[in-house]
């Protein structure tokens, strides 16, 4: 029986693809929304990355700088003495020259005489009068340890002398202690002890000849001689609180001397040596209790 022949051609030669499906009807999809304007990112100003930043875990700090106040509080900057020309030639011109460089009488301080044996005798400088209330001192176990050193008492003695002659008073110096109140300090690299606007070294390795005095006469009621600073400085302020409180004021007060230990105080201030000048050459015109020495002197140097 013979098989009709097929009307399509099989095979490989007539359908290479038989697996491709036959493409539907073509489906138009719709258009792609146009795209908006570029927009352009701006340039960063500060450079950024490794080259730029070399620490870039550090913060940036924001907002103001705060500076922190001073732990050890404000430095205290007291006046040297003054230098001034006498008036002369602005310009040093052909025979002509500039005018003496003439330096300052120094004004040293020192007791009244009519003020002896009363609580207006005693009157260093800066020395303000203050109201009594009871106060007892309380030593500083652990004194800061120091670079700056004094090692003998008379080196201490002749700085303040050189530098600050009117803090020297009658036998003791009084180095005034402006913006600090009572208390232990650390004031330019050194301890100190300030007490009624005074500061007081309080070294515990450099020594210190401290007295005890009555501020109506000056009598050296007792004598801390070539002590330890803080040591000799905590027994004279103990006996000076315990006087003070019976008394009900300010009347005996601690303090180094430049003195000796063969130098008599049983002589008034005004009567000492140490200002054998006469009184003639001291002035106290404005009543505030601080008698100038050298005044007169100066007066009579500008007139000559």
């Amino acid at each position: 029986m013979t098989r009709p022949t097929p009307t399509t051609p099989r095979g490989p030669r007539y359908n290479p693809t038989p697996s491709r499906p036959t493409p539907g009807p073509v489906v138009t999809r719709p258009n792609r929304p146009t795209p908006g304007p570029v927009v352009t990112r701006p340039t960063p100003t500060t450079p950024r990355g490794p080259r730029y930043n070399p620490t870039p875990n550090r913060p940036v700090p924001r907002g103001p700088v705060v500076r922190r106040p001073n732990p050890t509080g404000p430095r205290y900057n007291p006046p040297r003495t003054p230098t001034y020309r006498v008036p002369g030639n602005r310009y040093n011109r052909p025979g002509q020259t500039y005018g003496r460089v003439v330096r300052r009488p120094v004004t040293t301080y020192r007791p009244i005489r009519t003020h002896y044996g009363t609580r207006y005798y005693h009157r260093p400088y800066g020395y303000s009068p203050v109201r009594y209330t009871h106060y007892y001192h309380a030593p500083y176990r652990y004194p800061y340890m120091h670079s700056t050193r004094w090692y003998r008492s008379y080196d201490w003695y002749s700085y303040v002398y050189r530098s600050y002659p009117n803090y020297i008073y009658a036998h003791w110096i009084f180095f005034p202690a402006a913006g600090y109140n009572n208390g232990y300090w650390t004031i330019d690299n050194y301890p100190y002890y300030v007490y009624n606007g005074y500061r007081n070294r309080y070294s515990p390795v450099d020594y210190c000849n401290y007295q005890l005095v009555d501020q109506y006469d000056h009598r050296v009621a007792q004598t801390y001689w070539n002590q330890t600073c803080n040591t000799g400085y905590d027994m004279c302020s103990m006996e000076r609180d315990r006087l003070n409180s019976q008394m009900g004021e300010y009347r005996y007060f601690c303090s180094e001397t430049y003195g000796n230990e063969t130098q008599d105080y049983s002589t008034p201030t005004y009567d000492d040596s140490n200002y054998s000048s006469g009184s003639e050459d001291c002035s106290d015109a404005d009543n505030d209790g601080h008698c100038r020495q050298g005044m007169l002197a100066h007066t009579r140097t500008l007139l000559a």
